[in-house]
């Protein structure tokens, strides 16, 4: 699909309204980058939905309008709701980095098998969560990356000190 197809004005309102929701620091290069997207011939359903919910931080006030825009980019044409199949990958590749694979365990939760339909409602707790464990787990990582490193410097200092002789 050409990024025209849809019309420029969709697309301008659509990159205007995320501008001004998610307030980046380079707005520029939010502008460029969201139509260096739109116009990629890949740009699958998939990967849109990953975009959008990748935005903003859960903690921010657009997260919960870019999980409304994740939800209708992963929605068929003409279709009110998305497949749960769909949502678990949107799940696995929000949770790449994660030590477990949880995302068939949330729709296990939510009592869905991979061919049924998935609300709003129950897309956004999902979802949610999901992007929170991300960034949980990416943060611990990081945590146990920097104490190693310093446990290193730590022991390198003490075994290149030199040991006084007694006197």
């Amino acid at each position: 699909m050409q990024p025209y197809d849809a019309g420029l004005p969709t697309y301008a309102r659509d990159a205007l309204a995320l501008l001004l929701e998610n307030r980046p620091e380079h707005p520029a290069a939010f502008l460029a980058d969201y139509f260096r997207a739109v116009a990629a011939p890949s740009a699958s359903p998939l990967l849109r939905a990953h975009r959008y919910a990748t935005l903003a931080p859960p903690s921010s006030s657009a997260f919960d309008d870019n999980l409304a825009a994740a939800y209708d980019a992963l929605k068929p044409p003409a279709s009110p709701t998305v497949l749960a199949d769909d949502v678990q990958r949107l799940l696995h590749l929000l949770c790449c980095e994660c030590p477990v694979h949880f995302a068939p365990s949330v729709l296990l939760l939510l009592r869905k098998h991979k061919w049924q339909p998935l609300s709003f409602g129950e897309f956004r707790p999902a979802v949610r969560l999901t992007v929170q464990l991300s960034r949980f787990f990416s943060g611990l990582e990081l945590m146990m990356v920097t104490q190693r490193r310093s446990s290193r410097t730590a022991a390198a200092t003490v075994s290149t000190t030199p040991i006084a002789a007694p006197q």
